[in-house]
């Protein structure tokens, strides 16, 4: 630690951000006051952020740092995604939000009760310096929607905020439309997982009449509606659209000072002509035209080919290539009876992708080998499996280099390897295997992935030994998705023998898995000594979908009778899932922990200035 000392402040702070909260409270605070004021303009600068946490460090940062520092936090993120019932214990424990006196933004995520997101929200009216909300990954609320509108009403009654992100809410009733507050305040909204009839999205502009960006999704099955109000502030707009271009139009006559366009179109076809034509009759200030357009052609004598080359035609006038320079590729799939078709501006620029390489493609590109790097790709289904045609449309490799979450099918073909140049960035894997799976090439892509998080493994066959035996540094979390239909995934006695004692099971946190035997549960939590968050079902768990008891929920009640007390045990609302964040009691052993955190950080250290 002397020698931590003799570093500068600048450096020391870039240093901090290479640690986590537990590293940095434990291994910092209290050390002495030139090293607590550097944690504190460190909380100023970054989230208090308790999404991946230990139930144990949890309790410990509650009850010996939380008080000193929490006028100090400027960013909160509250998670229950990897915890159970995290908010409520950080209130029951009196660190309610109105102590967090100096905070600037709220992250909430995975909030599965609604009461719990009320109370929260209820909340936030004393934070007097809010600006950001954020809302990410909500489950769908399943209670009364009256409570949800209470919290929607008091987020547009927040005087300073600015910045709100509500994608975390998923529901289908339109909610929007009973906004009943007027935010003058709110110049940055996100609403992309609730559809709005144009009716709602004229309501929500009215009580939102300063924005200047709005990302939202927009469903219009009326042809006779229209917005009556204009929004001059508008700058920028991410827009998810199905409906007809007469009300798409509608929308684009509130907006006149609109700059960038960002838009997903489904089942409606807009040739080149057509969107010279709107934006300059309506969009005159539009600098950034971002499109995505789904659609099928119609049943004619043209083949796909001969309908693209038409389609392509008409993006390129003097209006696409010299005047705004704005090419478009367009993806279609021979074999798909349906004549489904995709055109996109270039570059890319949307964050989800689907990919196969039985699709074919033609650009406007006057170099068709550009625009093929995918920068703003970061989730990606692949269907790499079909044999790559010798046509000369076939799409050429493409490369996506900045992927977080994939999603593909085992085996691989010889085609993969090209796609992606890097796995660097990737933290999520999903892979569906058939009977045959190649756990060589699993292996080989683990190995590249050297920051590769979360592991979900969906497979066809039970066996699941050799999976095991895969090695990773890195992999902290397994999913065995629950299938009731087969029963695959179902873990056996065995199953959990093998897993217990698999590489991966020995450093596995966080478990996402179904029960045959509840007995197995209780070996489980005992034997895998780094597990924090146990998710599961249980095969026979039939007590709670026929009746509740007098007592409660029979089976949450036999797992708290054997476990631990200081465990948190619920049931997921909308799942029905159990959730055990496991309190390892280990707060003794800590103090040695970070201090070898620290044998390998000070060598660190000195190389970096040799």
């Amino acid at each position: 630690m002397i020698q931590l000392e003799l570093l500068s402040n600048e450096l020391l702070l870039e240093l901090f951000e290479y640690l986590n909260i537990n590293h940095l409270l434990q291994a910092f605070f209290g050390f002495n006051d030139r090293f607590n004021q550097l944690l504190y303009t460190h909380f100023r600068d970054h989230q208090l952020n308790f999404h991946s946490i230990s139930k144990d460090n949890f309790d410990l940062i509650c009850q010996q740092y939380l008080p000193s520092i929490i006028d100090q936090v400027h960013s909160l993120y509250l998670s229950n995604k990897e915890t159970s019932d995290l908010p409520q214990l950080l209130f029951s424990r009196g660190f309610t939000l109105d102590r967090f006196i100096n905070l600037h933004s709220l992250s909430l995520y995975s909030i599965r009760f609604l009461h719990q997101f009320n109370q929260i929200i209820y909340q936030c009216r004393y934070l007097p310096h809010l600006i950001y909300l954020n809302i990410i990954k909500c489950p769908t609320f399943e209670l009364r929607e009256y409570i949800l509108v209470q919290s929607i009403n008091t987020i547009w009654s927040i005087p300073t905020l600015t910045h709100c992100n509500l994608n975390g809410i998923q529901r289908s009733e339109q909610w929007v439309c009973r906004i009943t507050s007027v935010s003058t305040s709110i110049k940055y909204l996100s609403i992309e997982k609730s559809q709005c009839e144009l009716s709602s999205l004229s309501h929500l502009l009215k009580c939102t009449p300063h924005l200047k960006k709005l990302s939202t999704v927009v469903r219009c099955s009326k042809s006779d509606e229209c917005l009556d109000c204009v929004i001059p502030s508008m700058k920028s707009l991410k827009l998810d659209f199905r409906g007809s271009a007469d009300l798409l139009k509608s929308i684009f006559q509130t907006m006149p000072n609109l700059c960038h366009l960002t838009i997903d179109i489904s089942q409606m076809y807009l040739d080149g002509h057509a969107w010279e034509q709107i934006i300059n009759n309506y969009l005159p200030k539009l600098k950034i035209f971002q499109l995505k357009m789904k659609f099928q052609f119609e049943q004619n004598s043209d083949s796909m080919v001969e309908n693209v080359d038409k389609l392509l035609m008409t993006f390129q006038t003097t209006f696409w290539l010299e005047e705004y320079r704005w090419f478009v590729r367009c993806h279609w799939d021979p074999s798909d009876t349906l004549r489904s078709t995709i055109i996109y501006t270039l570059p890319y620029a949307f964050n989800e992708y689907s990919y196969s390489n039985g699709f074919y493609s033609k650009s406007t590109c006057l170099n068709e080998k550009d625009y093929w790097t995918y920068d703003s790709v970061d989730m990606i289904t692949l269907n790499n499996n079909r044999k790559t045609s010798d046509d000369t449309h076939t799409v050429p490799v493409s490369h996506f280099p900045n992927i977080r979450h994939l999603e593909i099918n085992f085996p691989l073909n010889e085609h993969f390897s090209l796609l992606f140049p890097s796995f660097h960035r990737l933290t999520s894997l999903h892979i569906h295997v058939d009977t045959n799976p190649n756990y060589d090439q699993l292996q080989m892509l683990i190995n590249q992935a050297l920051f590769l998080y979360s592991l979900r493994f969906s497979p066809a066959q039970k066996s699941r030994y050799e999976l095991f035996q895969s090695t990773s540094k890195s992999i902290r979390r397994l999913e065995f998705p629950y299938t009731p239909s087969t029963r695959s995934n179902n873990f056996s006695n065995q199953d959990c023998y093998n897993l217990i004692n698999s590489p991966l099971g020995i450093q596995c946190e966080v478990l996402s898995i179904c029960f045959e035997n509840r007995i197995d549960i209780l070996n489980l939590i005992q034997k895998m000594s780094n597990l924090r968050l146990l998710v599961f079902k249980y095969e026979d768990d039939n007590e709670f979908f026929r009746s509740v008891t007098p007592g409660g929920d029979e089976f949450v009640q036999w797992l708290k009778n054997h476990l631990s007390p200081s465990h948190s045990i619920i049931r997921d609302p909308r799942s029905f899932a159990i959730r055990i964040w496991i309190d390892r009691q280990n707060h003794n052993i800590k103090s040695s922990e970070y201090q070898n955190i620290f044998s390998w950080f000070l060598p660190l250290i000195k190389r970096f200035f040799s």
